[in-house]
C-alpha cells in the first residue's frame, strides 16, 4: 500500500508514494494532486504584501508564472 493513484485533472491518473508516517488507519493521506505550475502564485505574492496591480505586472512581464 505504498503507492497510491490520484486523479489529476490536468494529467489524468498519477501514481504517488504515500506519506511514510502512518498511525494505524489514521495516517496522512494525499488525496489531492500536486498544484499546477503557478496555481498559487498570486495568493503567495499577496501574502508577501504585493499589491494586486504589481502582481499582474509581474505576470504580464513574464517574471512570475500564474495559472
Amino acid at each position: 500500500d505504498v503507492i497510491r493513484e490520484i486523479d489529476d485533472p490536468l494529467s489524468g491518473p498519477i501514481r504517488r508514494a504515500r506519506h511514510p508516517i502512518r498511525f494505524g488507519d489514521d495516517g496522512f493521506e494525499d488525496r489531492l494532486p500536486p498544484p499546477a505550475l503557478g496555481e498559487h502564485s498570486r495568493a503567495i505574492l499577496a501574502e508577501l504584501g504585493y499589491a494586486p496591480d504589481r502582481i499582474e505586472a509581474l505576470v504580464d512581464d513574464g517574471a512570475v508564472q500564474a495559472a
